[in-house]
């Protein structure tokens, strides 16, 4: 996962590679959250694509990736840029 910048209202593509089960994405912040289950996409590969909520204030907010397997399980955060007009 890296950082991303975007407007409200605008997609982001979330690229998660872990080996898992299943992983879900979650973004928030003031003004709205979104979450979605990523998609396998090949070996240790999953990917996302999430809508910034239109009344995400801007600022600097969490991207988190949690995921879970037969053994493991855990998190990874990135953050994503909002930038208003």
């Amino acid at each position: 996962m890296k950082p991303l910048t975007t407007k409200p209202g605008g997609r982001i593509r979330v690229v998660v590679r872990v080996s898992a089960a299943r992983v879900d994405v979650t973004l928030s912040g003031k003004g709205g959250h979104v979450a979605a289950r990523a998609a396998a996409r090949g070996a240790d590969r999953f990917v996302v694509s999430l809508t910034v909520p239109r009344k995400l204030r801007g600022g600097f907010w969490p991207v988190v990736a949690t995921y879970r397997g037969t053994s493991v399980h855990g998190a990874l955060r990135t953050q994503v840029k909002v930038v208003t007009p």
